[in-house]
């Protein structure tokens, strides 16, 4: 099984390529191309990059882009909606620690995705033990305010 295939698994959906596109790697990034741009692609070497970026492989696994989430994990129902507050922190990249309003205990040790009111995707995390006094709820694996916390370092 692909790394793509088993992340998409994690969350209950399956990966499907759209039939109108062609998933190419390329200097260990996954790129989804037309037709038609792959058949360019084909015919000039070397290749940086090109179509829609949906990741790159670390070490064997996955790593979704912002924009691989929003297109193919969406349907997911392992998900958790947040209110404003935990939503701007959570995109502040931290952890999400209260509880209230939410029900973690149904995703014990897996993936879900954090949305908000507006059910926008504001990233993924890990439901951890909610048992814990003061203890963690979801860990944030990943924001869309990484994006921006990136940038401002450079």
């Amino acid at each position: 099984m692909k790394p793509i295939e088993q992340f998409c698994e994690k969350f209950g959906v399956t990966f499907v390529v759209p039939p109108t596109h062609v998933l190419r790697a390329i200097n260990k990034e996954l790129f989804l191309f037309t037709p038609a741009q792959a058949a360019v692609l084909d015919a000039r070497q070397p290749v940086i990059g090109g179509g829609i970026i949906l990741g790159e492989l670390v070490k064997n696994e996955f790593r979704p882009t912002a924009l691989f989430i929003d297109l193919f994990l969406r349907e997911t129902k392992q998900s958790i909606t947040v209110d404003d507050k935990v939503a701007w922190l959570y995109l502040c990249g931290r952890d999400i620690i209260d509880a209230s309003g939410i029900e973690p205990t149904a995703y014990r040790d897996t993936l879900v995705l954090v949305k908000n009111k507006q059910h926008e995707i504001l990233g993924f995390g890990l439901v951890c033990d909610p048992a814990r006094k003061f203890g963690v709820v979801v860990k944030n694996l990943y924001d869309k305010g990484s994006l921006l916390r990136r940038e401002m370092t450079k």
